[in-house]
């Protein structure tokens, strides 16, 4: 990135030297854009986003994954702050091949990057940047894989064979992942066909089969009458309605059609979906019979705050039914047995009383302070990190305008 903006003469030479259209630098185009409008980037990009930060498994296990709770947030927030960094390495860096190798990315725009690496970088350079380009690669496709493996082995094969071995599962999971890689290969001359921009056939898919998430998840996160029956109809509703719109999408595109369907935005038709998969779940549980609402603290809009309660004691049966003699019987066993115990003067007992209260007060303030510990410690990590990414926002700035 720094090599292409200095190439060019910073952010104001590949304004004013390259004859670049000044819609390449608008955030925001026209409503009729075919690809990025901005009531569609402004109000119905969420219909994907949603999805993919909050409900997808690739970023769920991540999360899941951390130490406690603050670290998870902790590294949510770090990674919402990274995200603002492909603006200056992915965007940029395009509109720069873009003016300085015009021919070649006007005929395949797919090559834009690697052509940046191959041309402008030394030897030791260009060698680290493939590399560094290749593992993020292959943790991409592990993570994607082992997420599918884990939700077709766990959520499907377990539910159809709860007897199951570990050996079982593992080699289901490992065929699991051999099927995904080979369906995948065989996607390839699909995604070339549709479109000529990798970056808007991702966009658009995932806007045909992510709505449905993401209108179970907001009710899920904003209302406790949400049933089962109603949330599983919406699914397969949305769903088909996605999968409809994809193949006839590749048909119509492939047989040179037009039709009105298939020709409205992904991200209008992203957020009609999630819209349409929302009143389905309204009107539902609203029709549907109300069931005695179970307690939800600290997993819903309103119940976030809801102290969490710990399960009534369940007395036995055998319990109630004693008997007076049988109680009889063990107070005096009692009473016996603190006669035959020595009894502690009153100085020692105090003794022992004072000192168990040291104890724990010393306990309590121990805990205390391993909390205030780990508190001050990821606060200062995210300051630090806050500092110097906007330093480097600030270098950004400085260097390359």
């Amino acid at each position: 990135m720094s090599i292409a903006f200095w190439e060019v003469g910073g952010m104001s030479g590949l304004m004013n030297n390259y004859g670049i259209p000044d819609s390449y630098f608008n955030l925001l185009q026209p409503a009729t854009d075919p690809y990025y409008p901005w009531p569609g980037m402004v109000f119905c990009v969420y219909a994907s986003s949603l999805w993919y930060w909050c409900a997808d498994q690739v970023m769920v296990q991540r999360a899941l994954s951390a130490k406690n709770l603050d670290h998870g947030r902790a590294g949510t927030i770090g990674a919402a702050f990274l995200k603002i960094l492909p603006l200056f390495m992915m965007s940029f860096v395009g509109v720069i091949a873009y003016a300085l190798y015009p021919e070649e990315v006007s005929q395949r725009a797919d090559i834009a990057y690697p052509l940046m690496v191959v041309r402008l970088l030394p030897n030791g350079l260009r060698g680290v940047m493939l590399s560094s380009m290749l593992s993020a690669l292959m943790s991409t496709l592990a993570s994607v894989f082992n997420s599918c493996s884990t939700l077709f082995t766990l959520d499907l094969w377990k539910h159809a064979r709860p007897r199951a071995s570990e050996h079982e599962l593992v080699t289901v999971g490992r065929i699991a992942t051999l099927f995904v890689i080979a369906t995948s290969f065989a996607w390839l001359p699909l995604v070339s066909t549709s479109t000529d921009q990798i970056f808007v056939y991702i966009q658009s898919v995932s806007n045909y089969l992510a709505p449905p998430i993401t209108a179970v998840f907001l009710a899920a996160v904003f209302t406790t009458r949400v049933s089962e029956k109603t949330v599983l109809a919406a699914l397969l509703i949305g769903l088909f309605i996605g999968l409809c719109r994809f193949t006839l999408e590749l048909v119509f595109d492939y047989c040179d059609i037009n039709s009105g369907f298939t020709d409205l935005n992904y991200l209008y038709f992203g957020m009609l979906l999630a819209l349409f998969c929302a009143l389905i779940i309204v009107i539902g549980s609203i029709l549907q019979h109300r069931t005695p609402q179970i307690p939800l603290p600290g997993l819903t809009w309103w119940t976030i705050n809801d102290p969490i309660r710990p399960p009534s004691p369940v007395h036995e049966e055998s319990s109630a039914q004693l008997t007076k003699s049988s109680a009889e019987e063990q107070n005096e066993q009692q009473s016996s047995q603190q006669a035959q115990m020595p009894q502690p003067d009153n100085e020692e007992t105090l003794s022992l009383l004072e000192t168990h209260s040291k104890l724990s007060v010393r306990e309590i303030k121990e805990k205390l302070q391993n909390v205030v510990t780990r508190l001050g410690k990821i606060k200062i990590l995210l300051i630090t990190f806050s500092a110097l990414y906007c330093a480097a926002l600030i270098a950004l700035y400085v260097i390359f305008d």
